[in-house]
């Protein structure tokens, strides 16, 4: 379990336990990003293709 994800259960256990909705969309997109990484709209990867050090995707 990753530091950001304890943290996000701490707090909705005991700082906004009724917002399980709320907090259940964004750690729910959070732990996406995790798994398959930001892609090609990622703040790296544009200025990377910016300066022209982009790599091609492997597929």
């Amino acid at each position: 379990m990753t530091t950001k994800t304890m943290i996000t259960a701490v707090i909705e256990i005991f700082v906004y336990p009724n917002a399980w909705p709320t907090h259940g969309v964004w750690a729910t997109c959070f732990l996406i990003v995790i798994c398959r990484g930001p892609g090609m709209l990622s703040l790296d990867h544009l200025i990377a293709r910016a300066f022209g050090l982009a790599r091609p995707r492997n597929l």
